[in-house]
């Protein structure tokens, strides 16, 4: 077993995807990769922070966990009134994130509190499809509008590339501000 432990400003690229860390343990039989502080991890429109990150470059797959926070910078279906596309900030946070290197697909558990433009959602359970913008969440679904209403379902979809939500399930409540 062949092991690398470099410690003090590691950088680790993939392709697209840069990793940064303070202490990395790496293992180069298995290609597994475990940076336990500091993580950052960098990918095109993606940011992420997190206390312990473990990649496994045979399958691509990475978890991160404790503290995680992604920030999603996506492009926006609307046109501001100059017609350029509106960019919109995603914020997800989480105790466990796995993603899939290639995909930017992933699943997140452990109390999510999602926040985009001035919306709020909340639920134990999220996955992420990139390809198609689209995030779905489920269990003890609750969204908060900018007005201050709610939603509360079984699961909810966000597509992060428009400003709408769908909810979903066999009881959905909402609550008005008026």
């Amino acid at each position: 077993t062949t092991g690398i432990y470099p410690k003090g400003n590691v950088k680790i690229e993939y392709g697209t995807t840069f990793i940064y860390g303070e202490k990395l343990l790496f293992n180069s039989d298995t290609k597994i990769a475990k940076i336990d502080t500091g993580v950052r991890i960098v990918q095109d429109d993606i940011v992420i922070t997190a206390n312990v990150m473990t990649a496994d470059f045979k399958t691509e797959k990475m978890t991160v966990t404790g503290n995680v926070r992604l920030e999603l910078t996506e492009e926006l279906a609307e046109k501001d009134a100059a017609g350029k596309p509106v960019m919109d900030v995603v914020v997800l946070l989480t105790q466990k994130m796995e993603i899939d290197i290639n995909t930017n697909d992933f699943t997140a558990t452990g109390g999510i509190t999602i926040t985009k433009d001035k919306q709020k959602a909340q639920a134990a359970e999220a996955r992420y499809v990139d390809a198609e913008s689209k995030m779905t969440l489920t269990k003890d679904v609750v969204i908060t509008t900018e007005e201050g209403d709610t939603v509360k379902s079984d699961s909810a979809i966000i597509y992060t590339d428009k400003e709408t939500f769908e909810a979903e399930g066999e009881k959905i409540e909402i609550n008005f501000t008026v």
